[in-house]
């Protein structure tokens, strides 16, 4: 079975270059963006099983992305996972508004997200995860 790709998108080097470390050692195909705009683009050329985003990047934010994605046909389908500094109840409803399956606090405990997103990759119907495909 192949492996799911995951498409995380952030503005800030050190957090993309941890995030990437931490889903690629689950067994993760990653990709990277950093900005919404270019995340819009990647999800063009090769769509991912799942895209971890940002919410604060300079141009088109997270929540920005978010909604253009999930207004296009072609991308409608992808679970979005958000992530952010601050998380109140305004950024929740914004999050729920655009189509985000989730929004997660910063800073990520790398362990968790990467259950979450195991877990959300199995709800959305996903057929294997990296630990399945050695207990088929």
């Amino acid at each position: 079975m192949s492996r799911h790709r995951i498409l995380i998108v952030d503005d800030e080097p050190d957090l993309l270059a941890s995030l990437v470390r931490s889903v690629k050692a689950a067994g993760f195909d990653v990709s990277t963006a950093r900005d919404g705009e270019s995340a819009i683009i990647e999800v063009a050329k090769r769509a991912p099983d799942l895209i971890l985003s940002d919410v604060i990047m300079p141009g088109v934010n997270g929540f920005q992305a978010t909604r253009k994605l999930k207004e296009n046909t072609e991308s409608a389908h992808i679970p979005v996972i958000l992530m952010s500094g601050k998380v109140g109840p305004a950024d929740t409803f914004w999050a729920e508004e655009v189509g985000a399956i989730a929004l997660l606090k910063k800073p990520l405990d790398p362990r968790d997200l990467v259950q979450r997103i195991e877990d959300i990759l199995k709800s959305v119907g996903a057929t294997s995860t990296p630990e399945d495909e050695g207990n088929a």
